[in-house]
């Protein structure tokens, strides 16, 4: 199949030549530097430090020892310099655990339970480092409990996963955990704790459990620090290895004279190298519509369908809205004039347009959760019985998993770079369904040598019109090196986006607001642009990847918009 004839093949159609009689929006200027995966990564470290008596003068077996760390000096001066160099960064989080065989307690505590400080707040670390110097270690004839200690870990570790768990699913965060146990000796009380036998004792076993709650994530690394003369230093040094090889991270002997270097040991998130789809930067006026004659106009709702023809259609379908919308009318600045679940761009297609009752039941409300402007009851109706995507695992899972439609958590179903939605709308004045959200093919069908379905999709062209460049969009994105962290940076720029008066947009009849999609809310004559694009690992160029989108509100006056990476949102596609 081609398209090259699909711009005069069809009589009913009036073909008209664009004439760039509209004025253009202002520039929009931007810089990103696009992260590995979209998410903010947030590093959380958890101490755990021994405070029992043996960090002070005693006696033991009738020797006498001038303790391993009387003034503490090993321990805050490892912790302090390590915080002060991150305390800034609002990326950091912070847990401090401490332990004996006679307490086993937090300092940085949420309602009673262990915690970790805010993002943005390292003040609480501060308070603990200064509470830990102000409580004395604890001496006493129970020994050292690693037990407790680590059963306090696990609840913090929980605790947090789960109250970040969606956070982390949508791709909103990548929380990383590195836990430092840091002890001068070795699990022993008259209350039955005993030395660690071996990778079947319950403690490492708690360990590796702890480890898999989010696989490659959590690190927990141990350190000894005794000094002479040693105590069953080989029965100390072997358990806390045996720790930190259950805990994917690494053991480190200060008393074999190794610095304990909390930076070093930093599990980390190991940043993938980062591509952008297709090397592209796509822009769309929400407002600016492509008719049924060949023109690009006002759309005011943004529901597919130009203002004009929604008003010719009340008269082209006036028996069909009459007999099966119970007299309904489209209405330019309703997006859902006549059905709650479909926007009037799919009631035309599916409902109306030759002859056609073709809208599913789908009686329950849905939102736009994937950001692509289609719900789940209009995403069901995008059918293709033969999809394809640009691998066969994509393609297979087309099939199977999204039912041969697009699918309600993937903004770009077929993998092609361009939004659900965009497919459908630019392309719903042609009579067949070629061009498709569910067909990664379509892209790279051409019209002439120079000229494929592509470069509609940029330059905001009218399939019915695929040669008139006079109102082409100007879109520069120029790769522009890596930055300090070995993101690749881009240098944005687009002009000449058409500007279209229109009768605004403030939701639904009897809603209130834009009807479960808030952001095409708009004053009169104001226009929505969104710009997105989808970032994925340089090695997979074609996995799902993160939608990076911003929309913005403008009218004719606005002469220049200047965008920073964090003004995008993000999104990261999922599957149930």
């Amino acid at each position: 199949m081609t398209l090259i004839g699909l711009s005069f093949s069809c009589s009913d159609v009036r073909l008209k030549g664009l004439e760039r009689d509209f004025p253009s929006l202002g520039r929009v200027t931007s810089k990103i530097c696009v992260s590995p995966g979209g998410e903010k990564v947030v590093q959380n470290v958890i101490f755990v430090i021994d405070q029992s008596g043996s960090n002070g003068p005693h006696t033991s077996s009738g020797v006498a020892h001038p303790g391993n760390d009387p003034a503490k000096a090993f321990r805050h001066g490892s912790m302090e310099p390590f915080y002060n160099y991150h305390k800034s960064n609002p990326n950091f989080r912070w847990g401090f655990i401490y332990f004996s065989g006679q307490v086993v307690d937090a300092y940085i505590k949420d309602g009673g339970e262990p915690a970790l400080t805010p993002e943005g707040n390292s003040a609480g670390m501060q308070t603990a480092l200064a509470n830990f110097m102000g409580n004395p270690d604890v001496s006493g004839s129970l020994g050292t409990n690693y037990t407790d200690a680590l059963a306090k870990v696990e609840r913090l570790l929980l605790n947090d996963l789960a109250a970040r768990e969606q956070m982390n699913n949508k791709g909103e965060v990548h929380d990383i955990y590195d836990v430092f146990f840091v002890s001068d000796g070795l699990p022993i009380n008259s209350l039955g704790e005993t030395p660690i036998s071996g990778p079947g004792d319950s403690r490492i076993r708690l360990i590796t459990d702890l480890i898999g709650k989010k696989s490659g994530d959590i690190h927990l690394h141990t350190a000894f620090y005794q000094t002479a003369p040693f105590q069953n230093p080989t029965t100390a040094r072997t358990g806390l290895q045996l720790m930190a090889n259950a805990g994917k991270g690494s053991f480190i002997d200060v008393s074999a004279g190794e610095q304990l270097d909390f930076q070093s040991l930093l599990g980390g998130f190991k940043a993938k190298p980062i591509t952008v789809k297709n090397d592209r930067l796509h822009v769309y006026n929400l407002n600016s519509g492509f008719c049924m004659d060949g023109s690009v106009d006002v759309d005011s709702d943004s529901d597919g369908l130009c203002d004009k023809d929604e008003v010719s259609f009340n008269s082209i379908y006036k028996a069909d809205l009459d007999r099966f919308f119970q007299g309904g009318r489209f209405d330019p600045t309703q997006r859902h004039s006549l059905h709650k679940n479909y926007s009037d761009g799919f009631v035309w297609k599916y409902g109306l347009f030759g002859g056609r009752q073709g809208l599913k039941d789908c009686a329950i409300e849905t939102k736009d959760e994937d950001f692509d402007l289609l719900n789940a009851c209009e995403e069901a109706l995008l059918l293709n019985l033969s999809p394809n995507g640009p691998t066969d695992h994509w393609t297979n899972r087309m099939e199977s998993q999204y039912g041969k439609t697009t699918y309600d958590l993937n903004y770009d179903s077929d993998g092609d770079g361009v939004l659900d939605f965009q497919e459908f709308f630019q392309f719903l004045s042609l009579p067949s369904a070629e061009i498709n959200p569910t067909d990664f093919q379509n892209l790279y069908e051409r019209y002439d040598q120079n000229t494929e379905v592509k470069d509609l999709f940029l330059k905001h062209r009218h399939p019915l019109n695929p040669f008139e460049s006079r109102g082409d969009y100007d879109i520069q994105f120029d790769f522009a090196g890596y930055n300090d962290k070995d993101y690749p940076c881009y240098d944005v720029r687009v002009a000449d986006i058409d500007y279209r008066a229109n009768k605004g947009y403030k939701g639904e009849k009897g809603k209130g607001t834009a009807y479960n999609i808030p952001y095409l809310k708009h004053e009169p004559n104001e226009n929505v642009i969104m710009l997105y694009y989808i970032a994925t690992d340089f090695e997979d160029p074609h996995g799902t990847g993160t939608l990076y989108y911003h929309h913005y509100n403008l009218e004719m006056t606005t002469k220049e918009i200047t965008l920073q990476q964090s003004d995008f949102k993000l999104f990261k596609s999922y599957e149930r």
